[in-house]
């Protein structure tokens, strides 16, 4: 059974430091003016959801009596900063990007082309005339290589030869989630000008097994 967070220490302060951070970070990037949300309560649960993450992350550290003092405090932070920008650039810059609507489009397509069947081999028909009328090859293969995301290395490998147009779409597909993927958040959030160290240590006590450790 998961163990609950315990976030009582700081939950009064949670929506305060939401806005803070997001304002901080969109002025940054200088979206302030151009960005509309439709929920601030969003922001809440997002900083919410981060901490909950970043306390699970340090409690599966090991050995950490042998980290130098603070360490844990630091982790906290740095993990606060990291994956909340990285979720913020991702869900208010990459989501309005033309990259984005081009994967969606592409998504959206594949997605329909595998419920029917019918179009699908209407659309083959047009790809292998198209890839053989101008060509002088005699054995020209109309299939070719289906590829996959390796999302531990975020690298694209190659697997078996598969269909044609539906192959070609989910190779367009996982170019995009690869490339979008990789788009990296380059703001710095000021965690801990907004939480201090002694709220994270007690954050930390609060949230075993790590109480008796980081005293």
């Amino acid at each position: 059974m998961k163990q609950k967070i315990d976030l009582s220490s700081i939950e009064n302060k949670i929506p305060e430091v939401a806005f803070e951070l997001f304002r901080y970070w969109t002025k940054a990037y200088g979206i302030d003016k151009k960005i509309e949300i439709k929920s601030e309560q969003v922001l809440v649960s997002d900083l919410k959801e981060t901490i909950k993450s970043a306390l699970e992350s340090l409690n599966k550290k090991e050995d950490l009596s042998e980290k130098p003092k603070n360490w844990d405090v630091g982790y906290i932070i740095g993990f606060i900063n990291g994956n909340l920008g990285k979720h913020w650039r991702h869900e208010y810059i990459t989501k309005n990007s033309k990259d984005y609507k081009l994967f969606l489009g592409l998504k959206a397509i594949n997605l329909y082309l595998k419920n029917d069947d019918l179009t699908t081999i209407k659309i083959n028909k047009f790809y292998d005339i198209l890839l053989n009328e101008d060509s002088n090859l005699n054995n020209l293969e109309s299939e070719i290589q289906y590829t996959d995301l390796d999302f531990d290395k975020f690298e694209i490998t190659e697997k078996n030869k598969s269909g044609r147009v539906l192959t070609v779409l989910n190779n367009l597909i996982m170019e995009y989630v690869k490339n979008l993927s990789e788009l990296d958040n380059k703001v710095s959030l000021p965690v801990d000008d907004n939480f201090s160290k002694s709220e994270i240590k007690q954050l930390i006590l609060d949230n075993p097994p790590y109480r008796n450790i980081c005293k």
